[in-house]
């Protein structure tokens, strides 16, 4: 969801409506508190709009309900159900799941509506149409549809029912399509710009598009003006005990340049994210700054954000030691 050293930071209040834009208004005066990572526009790199670059931390989202759609079969999704639905429970989200896998009922606020499963993949194609059925029938205010068989169900909910519609791909599917072993040899290039033109109609059509990495999102990053997000693969931590303390004197170690392009200051935040969550990082760093005006940066910086206990800096050290 990469150019790594492109990357700008920021909670500036000016980039939080091209989030917010996609979701629907909500009747309360809550303010939803973000933090995004957005791209800067150039030259091929993304259209008139920061493109977020990990997903919103929303604190406060009471009421929205989501209608996610998926043509995995006989399973729930990782990537859908674990790492974009179970977190959004937290924050009050009304959330559904519509595919074919195999269970109708509500378990811990999710509905769960199941579609009889396809056994071609010819067939599978009626999918998208029985699903986007299915779905409008939800008292969902945004639609959440995954990879390119569920583009049609998302086109059907937006021009015809008039719906906020979110397209999710989890890979790089036009390229996908050039080494799928079920397609003969002479039409696995058609097929692959058959799914890039379906793609770039979504970015064109619906109000979001969320891909996995960003040299997947770069492909449609000026296409349309929906808003583009890239939500990474990361597992979910809900999942994993929290580590057992232990007497290492630190737990990450870095060396080299230390400065905002060499990326010292996304590593504080994320020491920043682990403290937030209960979980005590004692980072090392030791290298080199640019002058001695940048040393001082650094070490205001990290006391400013409260990682004096946290963040060890260190100079050069030699090599011998």
């Amino acid at each position: 969801m990469k150019c790594r050293s492109s990357l700008i930071r920021t909670n500036r209040r000016k980039d939080l409506p091209h989030v917010q834009s996609c979701l629907p208004k909500q009747s309360h005066k809550e303010e939803l508190t973000m933090s995004t990572t957005a791209l800067p526009a150039h030259k091929n790199n993304v259209h008139d709009h920061p493109v977020v670059r990990r997903g919103a931390i929303v604190q406060q989202m009471p009421g929205l309900s989501i209608c996610h759609l998926t043509p995995v079969q006989d399973r729930l999704d990782s990537r859908t159900y674990v790492m974009e639905m179970l977190p959004l429970k937290k924050h009050g989200c009304r959330l559904t799941l519509v595919g074919a896998h195999g269970r109708d009922e509500k378990e811990d606020s999710v509905d769960f509506v199941s579609i009889p499963r396809r056994q071609t993949r010819v067939t599978r194609i009626l999918l998208a149409v029985a699903m986007a059925l299915r779905a409008a029938r939800q008292p969902a205010q945004l639609y959440h549809v995954h990879n390119p068989e569920m583009i049609p169900a998302g086109l059907f909910l937006k021009m015809l029912g008039g719906k906020k519609v979110v397209y999710d791909t989890q890979e790089d599917h036009p390229s996908m399509m050039l080494t799928k072993a079920y397609l003969p040899r002479a039409v696995r290039g058609l097929a692959s710009k058959a799914v890039a033109t379906m793609e770039r109609m979504a970015a064109r059509i619906f109000d979001g598009y969320i891909a996995a990495d960003s040299g997947t999102l770069r492909a449609t990053a000026r296409v349309g003006k929906s808003h583009k997000m890239v939500f990474y693969n990361l597992p979910n931590l809900d999942f994993f005990p929290s580590p057992e303390a232990t007497d290492k004197k630190f737990d990450l170690v870095y060396r080299g340049g230390l400065s905002e392009r060499a990326g010292t200051f996304v590593l504080l935040k994320a020491i920043q994210e682990l403290q937030r969550r209960g979980l005590s990082t004692r980072l090392l760093l030791f290298g080199y700054t640019d002058s001695t005006v940048d040393r001082v940066k650094l070490q205001d910086h990290i006391q400013s954000t409260g990682l004096s206990d946290n963040v060890v800096l260190e100079g050069r050290v030699d090599h011998s030691r």
